[in-house]
């Protein structure tokens, strides 16, 4: 999933295929920063991304479960 993720983010935006594919990988946004900083020269765009993630997992599935439960029970 994350490497299929990866590819169409690369070939939806100007990130290269091995950025993409470590912006999607779940890990920390520091332990990808990291190893991607011997495959690629520039590691912003995949700390700024997996943080991106983290909020967006943190604000959005609290509602989703929410939204199941109330639609289910």
């Amino acid at each position: 999933t994350c490497l299929l993720s990866g590819l169409l983010m690369s070939r939806l935006s100007r990130l290269d295929k091995i950025t993409a594919v470590f912006c999607c990988t779940p890990a920390g946004s520091t332990d990808m920063a990291l190893i991607a900083s011997e495959f690629v020269e520039v590691t912003t765009p995949i700390a700024v991304l997996q943080l991106v993630r983290v909020i967006g997992v943190i604000g959005l599935f609290p509602s989703m479960i929410a939204l199941i439960l109330r639609l289910y029970l």
